[in-house]
């Protein structure tokens, strides 16, 4: 259950990958698993540098930053996703100045990218798609390394709307529920009060309901499900 949620973070392949970046995203994210986070970052560093104007590419380097400074910081364990949420009471990490400037420029980057294709074309669902992973990353980035709770909640909307519209242009896209799903674990882990304020902004929040999302994502998802698949 924990590797399935962790995996289901850094489930962010996404549709438009230029076939000569694939063996380098592909070498990225087998390092990315194996816990070889710095070879997994050259990877994508060099993929970015042969396209730098795709927004996955900026999404797979911001993921990648932020899992190896939770695995430095032992942020990587079962009670993560454990039933008495004891993460919640660990104090929060202390990224460095780079590392956090280096993720936050990345996801906003990728934000960015993904409006200006959003400007051409207002139906692009892999623009939407990638710019709510791009918020999603920053979400739980804020929720996990921050415990900025508030800050998280605000990307966590951003990236359900954008991902709600997905799934609107397309019925049938079951990836776009990863989000939904993530979010609503999340926000179902919080500590009561930070739990209404989610429900304010059209988070209910519940654990239960946002693994089973997860599970049908990994199991039915075009995109995703590689990804997922790999650890359960």
């Amino acid at each position: 259950m924990r590797i399935l949620f962790l995996a289901a973070l850094a489930a962010l392949m996404t549709a438009g990958t230029v076939a000569a970046q694939q063996k380098l995203i592909d070498e990225g994210f087998d390092h990315f698993y194996n816990l070889e986070y710095d070879e997994a970052i050259a990877d994508f560093e060099k993929a970015i540098a042969e396209n730098p104007s795709s927004p996955d590419l900026h999404n797979h380097l911001a993921q990648t930053l932020v899992f190896r400074e939770m695995f430095r910081n032992g942020a990587l364990e079962s009670e993560l996703v454990s039933g008495n949420n004891s993460f919640l009471r660990r104090p929060k990490l202390n990224p460095s100045p780079e590392t956090e400037r280096r993720f936050l420029d990345e996801v906003s980057k990728a934000i960015a990218l993904s409006e200006a294709r959003l400007k051409v074309n207002p139906k692009d669902t892999g623009a939407m798609y990638a710019e709510g992973i791009a918020y999603g990353l920053r979400s739980n980035y804020y929720w996990v390394v921050k415990k900025a709770w508030r800050d998280a909640l605000k990307d966590a909307t951003a990236a359900r709307k954008l991902h709600n519209h997905v799934s609107e242009l397309e019925p049938g896209n079951v990836d776009a529920r990863l989000v939904q799903g993530l979010h609503d674990y999340i926000v179902g882990s919080l500590p009561w009060g930070w739990r209404m304020f989610g429900f304010l902004v059209g988070i209910k929040g519940d654990k239960a309901r946002g693994m089973r999302t997860v599970e049908d994502v990994a199991e039915h998802g075009r995109l995703n499900a590689t990804e997922i698949g790999g650890w359960l």
